[in-house]
This record gives structure tokens, C-alpha cells and sequence, in this order.
């Protein structure tokens, strides 16, 4: 999704999720830093998708659908 689609959404009322990234701390203009924490953390999703991608299941990227679960 684009930047400027994205902060449309955003105004709009919608609540666009992401990972905590440098992208997020380096754009307050797009999320709060509160927000940003909340974020999915890279090294556990990276994790996820490694485990997903080299286990007996054999699973491609195209099978990988990421949600956000909520803690």
C-alpha cells in the first residue's frame, strides 16, 4: 500500500497496522510513536516466516498470510 493511500486511510478513520521499523520512527507524520509500538516486532515475524518456509509443510510465500493478532 502506498504512503499517501495509506495516510488517506489513516485520516479516514482507518487503523493500518505494520511492523516496528525505522520506516515508523523516522515518519510521526504517519504514526505516533504510542502506535508504533504496537506494531509487529520484525525479528519474531522473520522468525515465523522462516520456521513456515523450511519445516515438512514446505510452504511458499504465496501460502504466508500475515494477521495481526492482538495481546
Amino acid at each position: 500500500m502506498g504512503y499517501e493511500l495509506t495516510k488517506q486511510l489513516i485520516a479516514d478513520g482507518w487503523f493500518v497496522a505494520g511492523i516496528d521499523t525505522a520506516f515508523y520512527r523516522d515518519s510521526r507524520d504517519y504514526v505516533s510513536e504510542e502506535k508504533q509500538h504496537t506494531f509487529m516486532d520484525p525479528g519474531e515475524l522473520a522468525r515465523v516466516i522462516l520456521f513456515n518456509l523450511v519445516n515438512d509443510a514446505n510452504l511458499t510465500v504465496s501460502d504466508i498470510l500475515i494477521e495481526r493478532s492482538y495481546r
